[in-house]
Protein backbone atom coordinates (compact mmCIF):
# COMPACT_ATOMS: atom_id res chain seq x y z
CA UNK A 1 0.00 0.00 0.00
CA UNK A 2 1.28 4.08 -0.98
CA UNK A 3 2.26 5.69 2.40
CA UNK A 4 0.37 8.65 2.21
CA UNK A 5 0.80 11.85 3.51
CA UNK A 6 -2.24 14.55 5.04
CA UNK A 7 -1.93 17.97 5.59
CA UNK A 8 -5.03 19.66 7.67
CA UNK A 9 -5.73 23.57 7.27
CA UNK A 10 -8.74 25.52 8.35
CA UNK A 11 -9.34 28.95 6.88
CA UNK A 12 -11.77 31.84 7.44
CA UNK A 13 -13.59 31.57 4.25
CA UNK A 14 -16.16 30.28 2.12
CA UNK A 15 -16.28 26.87 0.61
CA UNK A 16 -17.24 28.42 -2.73
CA UNK A 17 -14.03 30.58 -2.42
CA UNK A 18 -11.42 27.60 -1.53
CA UNK A 19 -13.15 25.79 -4.57
CA UNK A 20 -12.62 28.42 -6.76
CA UNK A 21 -8.87 28.55 -6.22
CA UNK A 22 -8.54 24.48 -6.96
CA UNK A 23 -10.91 24.31 -10.45
CA UNK A 24 -10.27 27.94 -12.26
CA UNK A 25 -7.99 29.21 -14.46
CA UNK A 26 -7.23 32.36 -12.24
CA UNK A 27 -7.19 30.94 -8.81
CA UNK A 28 -4.75 27.95 -9.97
CA UNK A 29 -2.12 30.57 -11.00
CA UNK A 30 -2.99 32.60 -8.06
CA UNK A 31 -0.71 30.57 -5.97
CA UNK A 32 0.34 27.06 -7.20
CA UNK A 33 4.09 26.40 -7.36
CA UNK A 34 6.65 26.98 -4.59
CA UNK A 35 7.65 30.74 -4.21
CA UNK A 36 10.06 31.38 -6.74
CA UNK A 37 8.02 29.72 -9.47
CA UNK A 38 5.21 30.59 -11.47
CA UNK A 39 2.29 28.65 -12.96
CA UNK A 40 0.08 29.44 -16.80
CA UNK A 41 -2.36 27.00 -17.13
CA UNK A 42 -3.30 26.59 -20.89
CA UNK A 43 -6.41 24.12 -20.39
CA UNK A 44 -8.55 23.31 -17.55
CA UNK A 45 -11.47 20.84 -17.57
CA UNK A 46 -12.50 20.27 -14.50
CA UNK A 47 -14.69 16.65 -14.35
CA UNK A 48 -14.21 12.84 -13.90
CA UNK A 49 -10.99 12.15 -17.36
CA UNK A 50 -10.71 15.60 -17.87
CA UNK A 51 -7.49 17.10 -17.94
CA UNK A 52 -5.55 20.43 -16.38
CA UNK A 53 -2.95 21.54 -18.57
CA UNK A 54 -0.13 23.93 -17.00
CA UNK A 55 3.28 25.09 -17.24
CA UNK A 56 5.73 25.79 -14.23
CA UNK A 57 8.44 27.72 -14.76
CA UNK A 58 11.27 28.62 -12.32
CA UNK A 59 11.50 32.72 -12.19
CA UNK A 60 13.60 34.11 -9.27
CA UNK A 61 17.81 33.60 -10.17
CA UNK A 62 18.29 31.03 -7.21
CA UNK A 63 15.54 28.56 -8.48
CA UNK A 64 16.90 28.56 -11.74
CA UNK A 65 19.83 27.83 -10.36
CA UNK A 66 18.70 25.44 -8.57
CA UNK A 67 17.06 23.54 -11.23
CA UNK A 68 20.24 23.46 -13.21
CA UNK A 69 22.24 22.63 -10.92
CA UNK A 70 19.75 19.68 -10.89
CA UNK A 71 19.67 18.92 -14.41
CA UNK A 72 16.19 19.80 -14.43
CA UNK A 73 14.36 22.14 -16.80
CA UNK A 74 13.36 25.72 -15.90
CA UNK A 75 10.64 25.36 -17.46
CA UNK A 76 8.02 21.62 -17.23
CA UNK A 77 4.66 21.47 -18.82
CA UNK A 78 2.13 19.25 -16.61
CA UNK A 79 -0.34 17.72 -17.32
CA UNK A 80 -3.13 15.95 -14.63
CA UNK A 81 -6.34 13.96 -15.16
CA UNK A 82 -9.04 14.29 -12.45
CA UNK A 83 -10.18 11.12 -11.06
CA UNK A 84 -13.20 12.73 -8.52
CA UNK A 85 -14.81 15.87 -9.25
CA UNK A 86 -18.07 16.51 -6.30
CA UNK A 87 -17.84 20.39 -6.44
CA UNK A 88 -17.37 22.16 -3.14
CA UNK A 89 -16.83 18.59 -1.48
CA UNK A 90 -14.05 16.85 -2.74
CA UNK A 91 -11.14 16.42 -5.86
CA UNK A 92 -8.62 13.96 -6.64
CA UNK A 93 -6.38 13.65 -9.47
CA UNK A 94 -3.41 12.37 -11.02
CA UNK A 95 -0.17 13.98 -11.94
CA UNK A 96 2.74 12.16 -13.27
CA UNK A 97 6.27 12.16 -11.97
CA UNK A 98 8.39 12.36 -15.20
CA UNK A 99 10.55 15.16 -14.25
CA UNK A 100 13.55 13.11 -12.35
CA UNK A 101 16.24 12.25 -13.96
CA UNK A 102 16.95 8.66 -13.78
CA UNK A 103 13.60 7.85 -12.35
CA UNK A 104 11.23 6.09 -14.46
CA UNK A 105 8.02 7.83 -14.33
CA UNK A 106 5.15 6.97 -12.47
CA UNK A 107 1.45 9.16 -10.94
CA UNK A 108 0.68 10.57 -7.73
CA UNK A 109 -2.54 11.48 -6.82
CA UNK A 110 -3.49 14.23 -4.46
CA UNK A 111 -6.93 14.31 -3.03
CA UNK A 112 -8.32 17.63 -1.21
CA UNK A 113 -11.68 16.95 0.68
CA UNK A 114 -13.62 20.26 2.02
CA UNK A 115 -16.13 20.80 5.09
CA UNK A 116 -17.55 23.27 7.00
CA UNK A 117 -16.84 23.42 10.97
CA UNK A 118 -17.96 26.21 12.88
CA UNK A 119 -14.29 27.73 12.54
CA UNK A 120 -14.60 28.03 9.08
CA UNK A 121 -13.40 25.50 6.19
CA UNK A 122 -11.26 22.24 7.10
CA UNK A 123 -9.56 21.29 4.30
CA UNK A 124 -7.54 18.07 4.33
CA UNK A 125 -5.54 17.75 1.64
CA UNK A 126 -3.68 14.19 1.03
CA UNK A 127 -0.73 13.43 -1.19
CA UNK A 128 0.87 10.00 -2.35
CA UNK A 129 4.61 9.49 -1.38
CA UNK A 130 6.86 9.85 -3.66
CA UNK A 131 9.66 7.53 -5.12
CA UNK A 132 12.33 8.23 -2.15
CA UNK A 133 11.96 9.81 1.23
CA UNK A 134 13.97 12.97 -0.10
CA UNK A 135 11.34 13.52 -3.03
CA UNK A 136 9.01 12.83 -0.06
CA UNK A 137 9.97 15.98 2.08
CA UNK A 138 10.55 17.67 -0.95
CA UNK A 139 7.13 17.83 -1.77
CA UNK A 140 5.69 18.29 1.66
CA UNK A 141 7.87 21.30 1.85
CA UNK A 142 6.88 22.30 -1.34
CA UNK A 143 2.59 21.78 -0.55
CA UNK A 144 3.34 23.74 3.32
CA UNK A 145 4.81 26.62 1.20
CA UNK A 146 1.65 26.68 -1.62
CA UNK A 147 -0.61 26.21 1.28
CA UNK A 148 0.37 29.11 2.68
CA UNK A 149 -0.43 31.10 -0.56
CA UNK A 150 -3.53 29.95 -0.81
CA UNK A 151 -4.09 30.92 2.69
CA UNK A 152 -2.49 34.24 1.72
CA UNK A 153 -4.75 34.39 -1.53
CA UNK A 154 -8.39 33.78 0.83
CA UNK A 155 -7.22 36.71 3.45
CA UNK A 156 -7.00 38.62 0.06
CA UNK A 157 -10.74 37.30 -1.46
CA UNK A 158 -12.00 37.91 1.80
CA UNK A 159 -10.72 41.20 2.10
CA UNK A 160 -11.15 43.13 5.16
CA UNK A 161 -13.34 42.31 8.33
CA UNK A 162 -15.42 45.08 7.17
CA UNK A 163 -17.85 44.10 4.75
CA UNK A 164 -20.45 46.94 3.33
CA UNK A 165 -24.08 45.33 3.25
CA UNK A 166 -26.50 46.21 1.48
CA UNK A 167 -30.46 46.36 1.97
CA UNK A 168 -32.60 45.02 -0.94
CA UNK A 169 -35.94 44.77 -1.45
CA UNK A 170 -35.71 41.07 -2.79
CA UNK A 171 -33.27 42.13 -5.90
CA UNK A 172 -30.23 41.21 -3.07
CA UNK A 173 -29.27 38.45 -5.93
CA UNK A 174 -29.71 39.68 -9.31
CA UNK A 175 -28.07 42.65 -8.14
CA UNK A 176 -25.00 40.85 -6.55
CA UNK A 177 -24.87 38.81 -9.80
CA UNK A 178 -24.96 42.25 -11.84
CA UNK A 179 -22.03 43.68 -10.02
CA UNK A 180 -19.84 40.54 -9.97
CA UNK A 181 -20.43 40.67 -14.36
CA UNK A 182 -19.09 44.11 -14.22
CA UNK A 183 -15.57 43.09 -13.24
CA UNK A 184 -12.96 40.80 -13.97
CA UNK A 185 -12.66 39.39 -10.55
CA UNK A 186 -16.08 39.86 -9.20
CA UNK A 187 -17.67 36.47 -7.59
CA UNK A 188 -20.64 35.35 -5.79
CA UNK A 189 -19.66 33.51 -2.71
CA UNK A 190 -22.18 32.11 -0.25
CA UNK A 191 -25.94 32.61 -0.81
CA UNK A 192 -28.22 31.66 2.47
CA UNK A 193 -31.88 31.69 1.71
CA UNK A 194 -35.11 31.82 2.91
CA UNK A 195 -37.30 29.37 3.98
CA UNK A 196 -41.10 28.28 4.41
CA UNK A 197 -43.11 31.11 6.59
CA UNK A 198 -40.49 33.72 5.96
CA UNK A 199 -40.55 37.14 4.83
CA UNK A 200 -39.77 36.59 1.19
CA UNK A 201 -40.83 32.89 -1.03
CA UNK A 202 -39.09 30.19 -0.01
CA UNK A 203 -35.58 29.65 -1.65
CA UNK A 204 -35.47 33.42 -2.48
CA UNK A 205 -31.35 34.78 -1.48
CA UNK A 206 -31.47 36.26 1.96
CA UNK A 207 -27.99 36.97 2.37
CA UNK A 208 -25.85 36.92 -0.72
CA UNK A 209 -21.66 37.18 -0.17
CA UNK A 210 -19.77 38.85 -3.17
CA UNK A 211 -16.24 40.23 -4.15
CA UNK A 212 -15.03 43.07 -6.37
CA UNK A 213 -11.90 43.80 -7.18
CA UNK A 214 -11.15 42.32 -4.01
CA UNK A 215 -12.89 43.64 -1.69
CA UNK A 216 -15.75 42.13 0.12
CA UNK A 217 -19.59 42.68 0.04
CA UNK A 218 -23.22 40.93 1.31
CA UNK A 219 -26.29 41.71 -0.59
CA UNK A 220 -29.44 41.48 2.37
CA UNK A 221 -33.11 41.21 1.02
CA UNK A 222 -34.24 42.41 4.14
CA UNK A 223 -37.74 44.19 2.76
CA UNK A 224 -38.90 47.74 1.66
CA UNK A 225 -38.09 49.01 5.15
CA UNK A 226 -34.82 51.13 4.07
CA UNK A 227 -34.10 53.30 0.90
CA UNK A 228 -30.58 53.98 -0.57
CA UNK A 229 -29.31 57.29 -0.80
CA UNK A 230 -26.55 58.90 -2.31
CA UNK A 231 -24.98 59.59 1.37
CA UNK A 232 -23.60 56.04 0.78
CA UNK A 233 -21.74 55.13 -2.37
CA UNK A 234 -19.54 53.12 -3.80
CA UNK A 235 -16.30 54.71 -5.75
CA UNK A 236 -14.38 52.73 -8.48
CA UNK A 237 -11.21 54.05 -9.04
CA UNK A 238 -11.28 53.61 -13.27
CA UNK A 239 -7.37 53.05 -15.37
CA UNK A 240 -8.96 55.01 -18.25
CA UNK A 241 -11.69 56.73 -20.09
CA UNK A 242 -12.72 53.32 -21.25
CA UNK A 243 -12.85 51.75 -18.42
CA UNK A 244 -15.54 54.69 -17.19
CA UNK A 245 -17.07 54.10 -20.43
CA UNK A 246 -17.62 51.09 -19.70
CA UNK A 247 -18.85 50.98 -16.01
CA UNK A 248 -21.32 54.28 -16.68
CA UNK A 249 -23.02 52.71 -19.58
CA UNK A 250 -23.59 48.96 -17.55
CA UNK A 251 -24.48 51.15 -14.73
CA UNK A 252 -26.80 54.23 -15.87
CA UNK A 253 -28.77 51.70 -18.18
CA UNK A 254 -32.22 51.86 -15.63
CA UNK A 255 -30.75 54.11 -13.83
CA UNK A 256 -29.87 57.92 -13.64
CA UNK A 257 -26.86 60.01 -14.32
CA UNK A 258 -26.03 62.55 -11.72
CA UNK A 259 -22.98 65.19 -11.92
CA UNK A 260 -19.28 65.23 -10.74
CA UNK A 261 -18.79 61.33 -11.70
CA UNK A 262 -21.73 59.91 -9.70
CA UNK A 263 -25.07 58.21 -11.04
CA UNK A 264 -27.27 56.14 -9.34
CA UNK A 265 -28.07 52.38 -10.53
CA UNK A 266 -31.10 50.39 -11.67
CA UNK A 267 -31.36 49.21 -7.87
CA UNK A 268 -30.78 52.68 -6.17
CA UNK A 269 -27.27 52.26 -5.40
CA UNK A 270 -25.06 54.94 -5.64
CA UNK A 271 -21.49 55.12 -7.53
CA UNK A 272 -18.66 57.02 -8.17
CA UNK A 273 -16.16 56.38 -11.39
CA UNK A 274 -13.30 58.20 -11.00
CA UNK A 275 -10.21 57.84 -13.45
CA UNK A 276 -6.68 57.45 -12.40
CA UNK A 277 -5.75 60.20 -14.08
CA UNK A 278 -7.75 62.84 -12.39
CA UNK A 279 -6.65 61.63 -9.21
CA UNK A 280 -2.74 62.33 -10.03
CA UNK A 281 -3.32 65.29 -10.98
CA UNK A 282 -4.90 65.76 -7.51
CA UNK A 283 -2.24 64.35 -5.91
CA UNK A 284 0.78 65.90 -7.85
CA UNK A 285 -1.29 68.62 -9.95
CA UNK A 286 -0.15 72.53 -8.60
CA UNK A 287 -1.10 76.47 -9.38
CA UNK A 288 -4.28 77.31 -10.86
CA UNK A 289 -4.56 74.55 -12.88
CA UNK A 290 -6.30 72.42 -9.63
CA UNK A 291 -9.06 74.84 -9.54
CA UNK A 292 -9.79 75.23 -13.62
CA UNK A 293 -9.74 71.06 -13.42
CA UNK A 294 -12.24 71.02 -10.64
CA UNK A 295 -14.47 73.98 -12.11
CA UNK A 296 -14.27 71.81 -15.32
CA UNK A 297 -15.90 68.85 -13.15
CA UNK A 298 -18.13 70.49 -11.84
CA UNK A 299 -19.90 70.53 -14.91
CA UNK A 300 -19.39 66.87 -15.72
CA UNK A 301 -21.55 64.06 -15.29
CA UNK A 302 -19.45 61.19 -16.41
CA UNK A 303 -15.51 62.26 -16.20
CA UNK A 304 -13.90 63.16 -19.19
CA UNK A 305 -10.16 62.35 -18.85
CA UNK A 306 -9.29 64.58 -22.21
CA UNK A 307 -11.34 67.43 -21.01
CA UNK A 308 -10.36 67.25 -17.17
CA UNK A 309 -6.30 67.39 -18.84
CA UNK A 310 -7.27 69.99 -21.14
CA UNK A 311 -8.39 72.48 -18.13
CA UNK A 312 -5.25 72.03 -15.93
CA UNK A 313 -3.23 72.50 -18.59
CA UNK A 314 -5.58 76.19 -19.32
CA UNK A 315 -5.60 75.07 -22.86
Amino acid sequence: MKKRITLERTYRASIEDVWELWTTKDGIESWWGPDGFAVTVSKIDVRVDGELHYAMAAVEADKIAFMEKAGMPTVTEHVIRYTEVARNERLAYLHPVDFVPGVTAYDVETRVELSSTAAGVRMALTIDAMHDELWTQRAVAGWEMELGKLEARLTKVRGSKIAPCLWFDGQAEEAARFYASLFADGAIGAIARYGEGMPFPAGTAMMVEFTLAGQRFQALNGGPQYKFTEAISLSVRCADQAEVDRLWDALTTGGKESQCGWLVDRYGVSWQLVPDAFVELQRTGKGPGIGRMFQAMMGMKKLDVAALEKAYRGD
